[in-house]
């Protein structure tokens, strides 16, 4: 870069004018997307802890109540069929975290949690 004066001020004033226009904000989009189920569970107290993405669209959920992994098929339009068990983990009581360590191959956290144990919020005053 050159070290002229009369250089660096030209380059200052173009960067300060041209900044402005680089950083507009987007505008609100006007048609919001639409949200639909595409499973539920049909026992109460199933608590999904996280979501992986696999390439051919289905979803990969953990439990945190079970040590259960889950494949969910967004695609299937009959709701109680589009999940399903799809493994159980010896040995552990709950399901933390999925994610993709090579192509369509996850590590999963599991271990032994429980809802129950986890002690209650601390109140400030």
């Amino acid at each position: 870069m050159y070290s002229h004066p009369n250089f660096l001020w030209l380059y200052a004033l173009i960067t300060t004018l041209i900044s402005p226009t680089l950083a507009l904000p987007s505008l609100p989009t006007t048609n919001p997307s639409s949200t639909s189920t595409v499973f539920q569970f049909t026992r109460n107290g199933t608590w999904l802890e996280n979501l992986a993405v696999r390439p051919n669209g289905n979803l990969l959920a953990t439990r945190l109540d079970a040590p259960e992994l889950w494949l969910i098929d967004p695609a299937n339009t009959n709701t109680a069929e589009a999940g399903s068990l799809f493994y159980t983990f010896p040995n552990a009581t709950s399901l933390l975290g999925i994610t993709e360590i090579d192509t369509d191959a996850y590590a999963v956290v599991a271990g032994n949690f429980s809802i129950s144990t986890v002690p209650a919020p601390l109140v400030h005053t």
